[in-house]
């Protein structure tokens, strides 16, 4: 991204507070512009959603979905949640009254909410590990 956008509405590209992204940009998050706290309407920092979701997600050790990356290993967590008893039995699903395909749907939803606000965008289709893959065959299968 050339110019950069302002912090406002990274904010709302990645579904956090503007507040939260300021705070980022004064712990060293990367930025376009820096207004140095002397923005004001108009003359804020501007900055790159996804260089900021990168540096977030660096900080925070998640940085890849290759196999053995932490999204990977969320997305085989994901994935043995659906298939497994929760109690006694009984799916997750099943204990919060809705079918296994909106269960699936959900936890594809979480997947690519964490990976929207590690990355910065929506993951692309190759991007996605075979388990968020077979979640994806779940939500779009009539049974």
């Amino acid at each position: 991204m050339n110019g950069g956008i302002s912090v406002k509405e990274a904010a709302r590209l990645l579904g956090r507070s503007p507040g939260a992204l300021r705070r980022w940009v004064r712990d060293g998050a990367p930025c376009v512009t820096f207004s140095g706290g002397q923005g004001g309407r108009n003359r804020g920092s501007l900055v790159d959603p996804a260089a900021l979701a990168k540096w977030h997600a660096q900080r925070h050790g998640i940085v890849s979905t290759g196999e053995g990356s932490s999204l990977a290993r969320l997305a085989a967590l994901l994935r043995g949640f659906h298939r497994s008893d929760a109690l006694d039995g009984v799916t997750a699903a099943r204990l919060c009254g809705i079918d296994e395909q909106a269960a699936a749907k959900y936890l594809l939803l979480f997947f690519r909410f964490v990976f929207l606000q590690t990355h910065g965008r929506p993951p692309e289709p190759k991007e996605y590990p075979g388990e968020v893959k077979n979640l994806i065959a779940l939500t779009s299968s009539r049974e």
